[in-house]
């Protein structure tokens, strides 16, 4: 199938599909044979100044239950609700309490779904502090904010044209960036990626996503998010142009008054399919 056109010039929710590596995958002898069945909820956070919290497994969880035995800690997730070895009871996840619920989001995912849509992103995140590393993404000397509703980013070579919206988040805006640098230098301290500490690289408030659930518990509901499938564009209204390194011409410096056109639109066809990439939708 063909990608949908991209709007002109626009980089915004339900422009297109985009990829990231899979979760929660079943494998039979090496090959692929499906997922876990889950059921698909949208997930919204409260415009409240703490939407989230950051919590290992093994933490006290918000909203214990009044049966709950008060002897025993009320952990995040249960050895009861789902298993988990003994390394990764040391990861932590994104708890969101919200009026359907609490949400946990294991950090590796939301590394993979917010910040690491390819290899290339997750190398430059995990690979040198940020200020350096970014460069690996966009030419920074061709890139920035023209102003509150225009930015602009010129792509390294093989930063897919579907991944400007990342590009551009994370190394455009603060809060983008804040949690971007948080991934090497919280590495260093780390003895494994599965401990990987990351909270939500935009601005949180109203932020909603869709992700393939499971119920951990019925009263009162908690679920586990195994994998993000969409995003609603924290920028609805930003325009955002890229440029490539890789143009056959030098791309244009920019500035407020400099009116900027989009590239035509890429097809599924010219795009390099990779096996641990997967299909999701932005939202409107």
């Amino acid at each position: 199938h063909d990608l949908p056109d991209w709007q002109p010039g626009r980089e915004h929710a339900g422009s297109g599909p985009i990829h990231m590596k899979r979760r929660r995958a079943i494998f039979k002898n090496g090959i692929f044979v499906g997922r876990i069945e889950a059921e698909t909820r949208t997930v919204t956070l409260r415009k409240n100044e703490s939407p989230y919290q950051i919590l290992k497994v093994e933490d006290e969880s918000p909203g214990r239950p009044e049966w709950y035995d008060e002897r025993y800690p009320y952990k995040v997730i249960l050895q009861k609700e789902y298993r988990l070895s003994q390394e990764a009871r040391s990861s932590k996840c994104i708890v969101i309490d919200n009026d359907e619920g609490v949400f946990i989001l294991p950090c590796q995912e939301a590394f993979r779904a917010f910040m690491a849509p390819s290899s290339q992103f997750a190398l430059a995140l995990t690979s040198g502090p940020w200020e350096i590393a970014r460069n690996k993404i966009v030419n920074e000397e061709d890139s920035g904010i023209i102003n509150d509703k225009e930015w602009f980013v010129t792509l390294r070579m093989r930063i897919k044209d579907t991944y400007r919206f990342w590009a551009a988040n994370m190394c455009l805006t603060v809060e983008g960036a804040f949690q971007a640098r948080k991934i090497y230098s919280n590495l260093l301290q780390k003895e494994a990626l599965w401990r990987v500490d990351v909270g939500i690289p935009f601005k949180p408030q109203g932020f909603s996503f869709e992700c393939r659930t499971i119920v951990l518990q019925e009263k009162p509901r908690k679920y586990l998010c195994l994998e993000v499938t969409g995003l609603t564009c924290p920028y609805p209204d930003v325009m955002i142009y890229y440029s490539r390194d890789n143009r056959g011409d030098t791309a244009k410096k920019v500035s407020e008054k400099q009116a900027l056109q989009p590239h035509v639109s890429v097809k599924r066809s010219t795009l390099e399919q990779s096996d641990d990439e997967f299909e999701v939708t932005l939202n409107p």
